[in-house]
C-alpha cells in the first residue's frame, strides 16, 4: 500500500511538472495553471526544500509577468539554500521590475486589484539573499517614494538595513513622511512607519548615528513610545548601542508628556542587544522574561544594576 501510494505521489509530481512546463512554453497561463503554479511553490514550503528539477521550474514561473505572484512564491526563495546566486538574482530583478509595473498601472482606487500581489512580491523580496538586494539600492529608495505601492509592499524596504548607515537618511525620511496619515483610515502610516523603524533596528551598531534623530522623534511624538511600538522603538535603540539610562529617560518622558501610564513589562531585557556603552552588562544582555528565571539566563559576571530598564525584542526585529 505504503509503495502504492508513493508511486502516485511521483506520478502527481511528474503530471505538475509537465503541466507548468507546457504552459511556460507557450506562454498559455491562465488561471488553472496559476492554481497549479501556486500550489507547487507552497509544496516548496511543507518540504523545507526544493528539488534541482523544481529549481528552473520556479524560477521559470517567478519571471513570467503573466504568472501572479501567490502567497507561496517567498518558498522558493526561502528554500533554495543550495542554488547559484544567478538563481536569487534573476528572481531579485523581476519583483522589482514587478513592483515597477503595478505602480505605473495603479488606477488610484482605494483597494487596489494588485494590493495582495504587492504583498506577496514584497515577502520574496524580504527572503533574497543579502548579495541580491545590494544590487538593487535604487530600486529600494524608488519604492520608499511610492505612497501607494509601499502600503502594500513595506516589508521589502526593511531591505534597506542592508546599506548600513547610508540608509538612515530613506529610513529617517520614511518615519517623518508617514506622519502625513496618522490618524486616517488605512495602513498608511503604520506600512511607512513600521519600514522606517525596523529598518534601524535590524542595522544594530551600524544604526549608532540615528539615535539621536530617534530621541528628537520621540520628544517630538512622532516615535511612538506606547503599546508594542514603544517596544518596538526600545529594541531598536538598544540594538544600536543606546545607553540604558538614556533609553528609559527619554521614553519615560514621553509617556509623562502623553500621560501615557503603562510600562514596559518588568523584568525583560533585550536579547541581542550589545549595551556596549553600559557597564552593567558585560557581553551583553541575556533572554529572559522576569522572575528567577531571569538570573539563570545572564551570564555569570553580568550584573543588572538598571532595575528601571526593560527591553522586549519583537519577532521581526530578531530575525529576519
Amino acid at each position: 500500500m505504503g509503495y502504492d501510494l508513493a508511486l502516485r505521489s511521483n506520478d502527481v509530481n511528474s503530471e505538475t511538472r509537465k503541466v507548468l512546463s507546457d504552459a511556460l512554453n507557450t506562454q498559455n497561463i491562465n488561471g488553472w495553471v496559476a492554481k497549479v503554479g501556486s500550489d507547487f511553490l507552497e509544496g516548496f514550503e511543507r518540504n523545507h526544500k526544493i528539488a534541482g528539477e523544481d529549481r528552473d521550474i520556479a524560477r521559470q514561473l517567478l519571471v513570467n509577468v503573466h504568472f501572479p505572484i501567490p502567497m507561496s512564491a517567498a518558498a522558493a526563495v526561502r528554500h533554495a539554500k543550495d542554488a547559484p546566486q544567478d538563481y536569487f538574482d534573476t528572481i531579485g530583478a523581476s519583483m522589482f521590475e514587478r513592483l515597477r509595473m503595478i505602480a505605473s498601472s495603479d488606477d488610484g482606487k482605494l483597494y487596489p486589484a494588485w494590493r495582495g500581489e504587492a504583498s506577496n512580491i514584497s515577502d520574496v523580496i524580504h527572503a533574497l539573499p543579502r548579495a541580491t538586494i545590494l544590487k538593487h539600492h535604487e530600486y529600494l529608495e524608488w519604492l520608499a517614494k511610492q505612497d501607494r505601492v509601499r502600503r502594500y509592499a513595506y516589508k521589502a524596504l526593511q531591505r534597506l538595513s542592508e546599506f548600513g548607515a547610508t540608509s538612515a537618511p530613506t529610513l529617517l525620511w520614511l518615519i517623518d513622511d508617514a506622519q502625513r496619515f496618522r490618524g486616517k483610515s488605512g495602513d498608511d502610516w503604520e506600512s511607512a512607519y513600521l519600514a522606517g523603524l525596523t529598518g534601524p533596528c535590524q542595522l544594530r551598531a551600524d544604526g549608532a548615528s540615528m539615535i539621536q534623530p530617534i530621541y528628537d522623534r520621540l520628544v517630538s511624538g512622532t516615535v511612538v513610545a506606547s503599546g508594542v511600538y514603544g517596544r518596538l522603538v526600545i529594541s531598536t535603540l538598544a540594538g544600536m548601542g543606546a545607553d540604558p539610562d538614556e533609553v528609559w529617560q527619554h521614553v519615560k518622558a514621553t509617556e509623562s508628556e502623553t500621560s501615557a501610564k503603562a510600562k514596559p513589562p518588568t523584568g525583560q531585557i533585550c536579547a541581542n542587544a550589545q549595551w556596549s556603552r553600559s557597564p552593567a552588562l558585560q557581553g551583553g544582555a541575556a533572554i529572559g522574561r522576569g522572575g528567577p528565571d531571569i538570573a539563570a539566563a545572564i551570564p555569570e559576571g553580568d550584573v543588572v544594576e538598571r532595575d528601571q530598564v526593560y527591553i522586549s525584542l519583537i519577532d521581526f526585529c530578531q530575525k529576519r
